[in-house]
């Protein structure tokens, strides 16, 4: 049952990193690149309503993955409850960016190209951009750190076992 739990642990921290690189590295450039701002920032917000929930959805299935897999882990295990922690920051994070700030600039992003708009709205819409920016590296800088994570205790777990005698076998290593 344990190699289940690792197989969801993994297939949602590939799906929530590659989802976070490819949204960066390949999606918004594209976008930003190849369409007018008000354009792309159109298919911008079709997109990130999705974009979050896969994020929600990865976040807490990591978070129950590792939290089990602590619980069921021997003094060893200390590695999932770190994993937790770090998914649950990450998942806050996403929450924040697609609950609170999301619905603050698609209000902003109406306003942004009417002439009759003042400066303000692009400084505030401007603001929310770099905290949901900050936020998504967080998540990216997450995921990273948790694929380490799991390669540490993947590892652990693939090494040979070393006997010191024939009685028996350090316990720390």
């Amino acid at each position: 049952m344990s190699w289940l739990l690792v197989w969801v642990h993994l297939v949602a921290l590939a799906t929530w990193l590659g989802e976070t690189v490819f949204f960066a590295a390949v999606v918004a450039p594209a976008l930003f690149g190849g369409l007018g701002a008000e354009q792309a920032g159109a298919a911008v917000a079709l997109i990130f309503p999705g974009y979050y929930s896969v994020g929600y959805a990865c976040g807490a299935l990591l978070i129950a993955t590792a939290l089990t897999l602590w619980q069921r882990s021997g003094p060893g295990g200390g590695v999932w409850l770190v994993a937790a922690l770090v998914a649950v920051v990450m998942l806050a994070a996403a929450l924040f960016a697609g609950l609170d700030i999301l619905p603050q600039a698609d209000a902003l992003r109406l306003k942004l190209h009417d002439p009759a708009s003042g400066p303000d709205v692009r400084e505030q819409f401007d603001q929310l951009h770099r905290v949901a920016v900050q936020l998504n590296v967080a998540v990216l800088v997450g995921n990273l750190v948790l694929a380490g994570l799991l390669a540490v205790r993947l590892s652990r777990s693939l090494a040979p076992r070393r006997r010191l005698s024939r009685y028996g076998s350090d316990p720390l290593l």
